[in-house]
């Protein structure tokens, strides 16, 4: 996401930049007709860096499903993962950070509940065994991870409109 971030800005300030002094000096008319592509392109640079803000800004989630990937919990066990459990407790403000912690170290040594395939199965054995209280605030964590998306369908076709329109632009910018 940044990367494309990165390619819209550079595409706004070379349309900012964009100087035509090796072509005659153009007819009033048509100065008129670049500078109306050249601010119509502006525009919808800014646009878009407005849309990618808004429609991306929310990732805490996925802090959150990366702790309770099962294939991960031996790993976590030797290693606290830290980083993912500061976004976790940033992006959901209500949990028990002390509470939170204990109970992942606890999950994260337990060998048995190693056999849970993903998240949702994590879930249901926690459910299934009355193990509520004992991992109160995974099992919070867990009942909103598996109910959030995790899909990429929807930003993988918001890049792909991404690259159709930085062509666009390039197309329309390089014609006299």
């Amino acid at each position: 996401m940044r990367r494309e971030e990165r390619n819209i800005t550079r595409i706004r300030s070379d349309l900012g930049e964009h100087n035509d002094d090796d072509n005659p000096v153009p007819t009033k008319r048509h100065r008129n007709v670049d500078q109306q592509k050249r601010v119509s392109a502006l525009e919808t640079c800014d646009i878009i860096l407005s849309q990618a803000e808004k429609r991306f800004r929310f990732t805490g989630h996925l802090a959150a499903a990366k702790l309770f990937r099962v294939s991960s919990f031996q790993e976590y066990c030797n290693r606290f993962p830290e980083k993912d459990f500061a976004a976790t407790v940033n992006t959901y403000s209500k949990v028990n950070k002390s509470t939170l912690k204990i109970e992942l170290e606890v999950l994260f040594s337990r060998v048995d509940l190693r056999a849970a395939e993903a998240a949702a199965t994590l879930l249901q054995l926690f459910l299934r065994n009355n193990m509520q209280e004992t991992f109160h605030e995974c099992v919070r964590l867990l009942s909103i991870s598996v109910t959030i998306p995790m899909s990429t369908v929807e930003s993988e076709r918001c890049f792909s409109t991404l690259n159709q329109i930085k062509t666009f632009l390039r197309n329309a910018m390089s014609q006299p």
